[in-house]
């Protein structure tokens, strides 16, 4: 026990003695830290974007507009049912049927 407890004591010198240890600060880490995103998330995105773009041009264009209306330009249901010419609630279905299309055509992915 006390020769391998000796060797294992011996091994763990070694290995300390070979690796460089470097203090860094949370700001030093930060800046060698890369926020970019790996080259396959560049193009999973890219094709996640490219397939909503499809989903959204076979919307009817009433739909469509009311879901631009909501998430691009952050208007309001109310805001959006006037605009149309619509109730508030036909207009939230609009919106959802378009998330769950959307969501639909992604799932493959």
């Amino acid at each position: 026990m006390f020769r391998i407890a000796r060797n294992l004591g011996t091994d763990y010198q070694r290995r300390e003695g070979l690796l460089r240890r470097v203090d860094l600060s949370v700001e030093d880490f930060a800046a060698i830290a890369d926020p970019s995103p790996s080259p396959e998330k560049q193009v999973y995105d890219r094709q996640k974007l490219l397939l909503t773009q499809q989903a959204l041009s076979e919307l009817p264009q009433r739909t469509r507009t009311a879901f631009e209306m909501h998430r691009m330009d952050e208007m309001t249901i109310a805001a959006i049912a006037a605009e149309l010419d619509l109730s508030t609630g036909r207009t939230w279905s609009l919106i959802r049927e378009t998330y769950e299309y959307i969501d639909s055509r992604l799932s493959g992915l």
